[in-house]
C-alpha cells in the first residue's frame, strides 16, 4: 500500500479498498465543469463516494461528483453521525442513496 503523494488517510484508503472489492477501482480521475476531481470508488455498475468529515460543504460536493455519474447505483458513505445532515443536504436527488461506513443503515 502506497500513501506517499496522498491527501486522504490511511482509514479512508482502507474504505475504498473494501468498497472497490475485485472489480472496482478507486481514485478514478473526471472532470465536472474545468475542475478535475477523483471519483473514490468505481465499480462496472455502482459509484461510492465516502465522506468522513461531517463539513456540510464536503458532504455537497460528494453529492455533486455522485449526480454527474451515470451508473446506476450512486452510494455517499457517511459516520453515522452525519446521516440526518446529508440526507438534509441531498433534499429531493433521491436517486442517490445514502448508508453508514458500516452498511447497516440507509436513508
Amino acid at each position: 500500500m502506497i500513501l506517499a503523494n496522498r491527501k486522504r488517510s490511511r482509514r479512508h484508503y482502507e474504505l475504498q479498498q473494501k468498497f472497490a472489492g475485485k472489480k472496482g477501482k478507486i481514485e478514478v480521475p473526471i472532470v465536472i465543469g474545468r475542475k478535475k476531481m477523483r471519483r473514490d470508488v468505481m465499480t462496472p455498475k455502482k459509484v461510492i463516494e465516502i465522506e468522513r468529515s461531517g463539513k456540510s460543504e464536503r458532504i455537497a460536493q460528494a453529492l455533486l461528483r455522485l449526480q454527474k455519474s451515470r451508473k446506476p447505483h450512486k452510494i455517499l458513505k457517511v459516520p453515522t453521525r452525519d446521516l440526518r445532515k446529508a440526507a438534509k443536504i441531498r433534499g429531493k436527488r433521491k436517486n442517490i442513496t445514502i448508508s453508514n461506513l458500516s452498511g447497516t443503515r440507509y436513508v
